[in-house]
């Protein structure tokens, strides 16, 4: 059962912030980009909502933590692609893995919890840069 969040009109402001991101962020870049709209109080109490709700993920990686905006999955079966170089953190919300997900329930009777696969490797634009 989900309880009714209270909202404010600093709450709202940092939500949409989040929504729109591309990519994952820091919360000093939010901080940054919402100074004159909503304080770090505010900012830190929204993420901490957002995770519990599942509709952000968090990352931590070389010694930082990192976010990223999920939302609303259409698809249970989905994982994260975390670059090595970078720390890009990126959703993927589809069902390629069913197949693996299977063979290793049904070879190894494990079943593997696919919110929070988190596959590491390299990005594009990582790879371009050694080029």
């Amino acid at each position: 059962m989900s309880r009714e969040r209270y909202t404010t009109k600093q709450s709202k402001i940092v939500l949409d912030a989040i929504r729109k991101k591309k990519s994952n962020f820091s919360i000093a870049e939010l901080e940054e980009e919402l100074k004159d709209q909503a304080g770090s109080a505010t900012i830190y109490r929204q993420i901490k909502k957002l995770i519990e709700d599942g509709e952000v993920k968090k990352q931590d990686a070389n010694d930082e933590s990192s976010y990223y905006y999920v939302g609303s999955c259409k698809n249970d079966e989905h994982f994260y692609l975390l670059c090595e170089e970078c720390g890009k953190l990126k959703h993927e919300d589809c069902e390629c893995l069913t197949d693996f997900y299977q063979k290793i329930l049904g070879e190894h009777n494990f079943e593997i919890n696919h919110k929070n696969l988190i596959i590491p490797g390299k990005c594009q634009k990582c790879k371009e840069k050694e080029k």
